[in-house]
């Protein structure tokens, strides 16, 4: 469950959220939306909906990129010792 800030810079929460949202990943609310009792709602239901749970795991493994931090680093590696 992804609420992003909605003051952020170009509103990249909000779109990355709606990204994973869309691949089956999460489910987003905007801040203004979500009250406590939606918001149990959602815990609620995904509580009670292991097929649900198993498919949003698997789209969030699906985008998965373990090794991104490692990937840059060594990208911005190359950059620097290309005099980039």
């Amino acid at each position: 469950i992804l609420v992003p800030y909605p003051h952020a810079a170009d509103d990249h929460q909000r779109r990355n959220a709606l990204a994973l949202e869309r691949a089956g990943a999460a489910v987003v609310f905007d801040q203004d939306e979500l009250t406590p009792e939606r918001l149990w709602q959602t815990v609620e239901g995904l509580l009670n909906d292991e097929a649900k749970r198993s498919g949003m795991r698997s789209a969030a493994t699906s985008m998965a990129r373990p090794n991104a931090a490692e990937d840059v680093a060594e990208l911005v590696l190359s950059l620097v010792s290309a005099g980039a």
